[in-house]
């Protein structure tokens, strides 16, 4: 445990060194990240009070590129609260005592691997759905109708969450006072919104990560459709059956407009390990895309630092899009990091091959999350182990989650979330096309290039 705190110290030497310059990353050629490190090292331990702290809140810029009916984002980008320090520590909603953390909705004792404490009784789909929908919500429709939990007024629709309007133009301006001059340290200005943005600073925990509506506690997980009755879960794999086949995507009008509008989402099933690493060895039988959960957590797993046994999941990114990636160990005091590697199928050659390991070989190009992550002596330190990166058309992601070293705590127990934001959308009568949450973008003055909606310190450049 000496090595933990020693963890945690490291961090506050690495911020003495963080640069306080803004970047700007272009869209088309960098691979943002966001991730535990990039906070730690750069925001972790800041200081904002005062006169001081004001100086440093043109380094994390949230940019608007809609017409903002409220307040022009365009004369003023650079907005950032002075109270963000307080809410950025360990003992944060990025924290191991968050939502992300041992005991949050997406651990071992949360509905999604049927644990009983106090999240272990949620479902996305109450036991007497019938009745119930029809006396509380979507006014009995069917399962799929117009005003259906799986339609337009449901989450997945153009009413729900993952909208532009509800991304791009509502959220930022949650808890403010509309027609307000929103200056950086107005009264009424609420800073924490902007930042739910993939590529905010707790972008982690936005509509588009794994605690939204495309992740594996929403209505396309084990929990949502999982549980509808239209389909029955392989105890084995994992695997979403419907008559007798496989299901790993699912289709439901978007909007009433004429014509309607679909989307076709990827399913997020929860993959008990053993079977995944089998199953993914070979990927012209099996080929996994950026929505899933890995169920680590029994006792029989090997993953500890005393025998060196990383475990490996490959997976493939069908769209341009944000990944969101979370590595949720069981118990509280054990410390588990991850690396990330990615390279591109240009040739299209990985679902055509039959070993992951030859074929995707050791790249160079690859980031670690690493921080301290765990309680030393009760109290928390660093953040939960989690990364937000952008990923791009036919990209194969290689994740290799390890014990970094002894704790004593460290014997496997792990749900390792795994949230992309792309999906597909066609009209009535239409072809589908690939879509995604990763716009709208705004346009860099000087150089033309597209760029993200937030940049600043917390994120770091990957370029391929």
């Amino acid at each position: 445990m000496k090595k933990k705190f020693a963890a945690g110290l490291a961090l506050c030497v690495a911020s003495a060194f963080a640069t306080a310059q803004t970047t700007e990353f272009d869209v088309n050629s960098s691979r943002l990240l966001v991730s535990a490190n990039t906070i730690s090292s750069n925001v972790y331990f800041s200081d904002v009070s005062g006169s001081t702290g004001n100086n440093v809140l043109g380094n994390i810029r949230m940019y608007y590129d809609y017409s903002d009916t409220y307040s022009g984002y365009a004369s003023q980008p650079n907005y950032w609260n002075y109270n963000w320090s307080t809410y950025l520590q360990a003992g944060s909603a990025l924290g191991p005592l968050g939502p992300l953390g041992y005991t949050g909705p997406l651990s071992s004792v949360g509905p999604l691997w049927g644990g009983s404490f106090s999240w272990g009784g949620i479902s996305w789909f109450p036991s007497n759905y019938s009745s119930w929908v029809g006396k509380y919500f979507w006014n009995g429709d069917s399962l799929f109708g117009s005003s259906s939990p799986y339609g337009p007024s449901g989450p997945l629709g153009a009413n729900g969450p993952l909208s532009e309007q509800a991304i791009y133009r509502d959220m930022p301006h949650l808890n403010e006072t509309i027609g307000s001059a929103h200056q950086e340290q107005s009264n009424d200005y609420n800073d924490f919104p902007h930042q739910l943005d993939p590529s905010g600073v707790w972008g982690i925990l936005g509509p588009a990560g794994p605690l939204g509506a495309l992740g594996p506690l929403g209505p396309l997980g084990r929990r949502g459709y999982g549980s509808s009755g239209l389909v029955s879960i392989d105890s084995t794999t994992g695997d979403m059956i419907a008559n007798g086949q496989v299901k790993r995507t699912l289709e439901v009008q978007y909007d009433t407009a004429s014509p309607a509008t679909y989307r076709q989402y990827d399913l997020s099933e929860l993959y008990p390990r053993a079977n995944l690493v089998s199953r993914q060895a070979n990927p012209s039988n099996f080929v996994n895309d950026t929505s899933f959960s890995v169920d680590a957590v029994s006792p029989s797993c090997t993953l500890s630092y005393l025998n060196s046994d990383n475990h490996t999941f490959y997976f493939k990114s069908k769209y341009d899009q944000f990944v969101s990636i979370v590595l949720t160990n069981t118990n509280a005091y054990a410390e588990l990091d991850f690396d990330v590697y990615i390279k591109a199928d240009t040739g299209n050659t990985f679902n055509s091959s039959t070993n992951a390991a030859t074929w995707f070989g050791s790249p160079t190009k690859k980031f670690t999350v690493n921080t301290a992550s765990a309680l030393y002596g009760g109290t928390p330190v660093g953040y939960q182990d989690f990364a937000v990166f952008r990923a791009k058309k036919n990209d194969v992601v290689k994740v290799v989650v390890k014990a970094p070293f002894y704790t004593g705590y460290d014997m496997c127990g792990y749900l390792l979330h795994v949230t992309g934001s792309g999906f597909q959308t066609k009209v009535t009568g239409g072809s589908y096309t690939d879509s995604t949450l990763f716009a709208p973008r705004r346009t860099n003055a000087v150089t033309g290039n597209k760029t993200f909606n937030v940049t600043g310190v917390h994120q770091q450049a990957l370029t391929w």
